[in-house]
């Protein structure tokens, strides 16, 4: 009973139920789904949440520059010496926007999500460039469901626009991977 495989010990596992042994403890057994069935409810296509609203602070930017290596002295300048508004936002920086809303999907009960995701790929299309001092509007939909073997693709579109004026200003899409029934094999 005491040899190791492939880092897994075969030590018994308690309880009644059948469950796989691994360093650290047991945890449930889950037998893989079948081919195509999908968890994630597929009649959420095109659902949408509803909107929340951003706001492109200088705070926010100076934070995203740091965390990205973004060294233009402007993300770090001086309030007095530089307004707001002359701010241009990386474009990258609207995947704060629109993916810090990811609670959304796991939140409905409908849609079946879980938090045993990854961040498949990520689209921004721009009417125009995010700056400094923007309040944006943006609503949340789900745009495609599909499944992969093992794993869910779900499409997250968010379209934002300007809060004063409506005008459009940036339309992400998502893909966000799930992993089978919560388990990541």
């Amino acid at each position: 009973m005491g040899h190791a495989r492939r880092g897994r010990s075969r030590r018994p596992c308690r309880g009644g139920r059948r469950r796989r042994c691994v360093a650290g403890g047991a945890r449930p057994f889950r037998p893989r789904r079948e081919e195509g069935a999908i968890a994630l409810n597929p009649e959420r296509i095109g659902h949408t949440y509803p909107p929340f609203t951003y706001e492109v602070c200088r705070e926010k930017l100076r934070e995203y520059a740091e965390a990205t290596g973004v060294t233009d002295p402007i993300y770090r300048a001086d309030p007095r010496e530089v307004a707001l508004e002359e701010i241009v936002a990386p474009p990258t920086f609207a995947a704060c926007v629109c993916l810090g809303r990811l609670e959304t999907l796991i939140d409905d009960p409908e849609l079946g999500a879980h938090w045993n995701l990854v961040h498949g790929s990520q689209a921004f299309a721009f009417q125009r460039a995010l700056r400094g001092g923007d309040v944006l509007r943006c609503t949340p939909r789900v745009a495609d469901i599909s499944a992969k073997g093992p794993m869910e693709l779900l499409t997250y579109e968010v379209a934002c626009v300007d809060a004063t004026t409506e005008e459009p200003v940036v339309t992400a899409h998502s893909v966000i991977v799930f992993f089978a029934d919560g388990a990541h094999r």
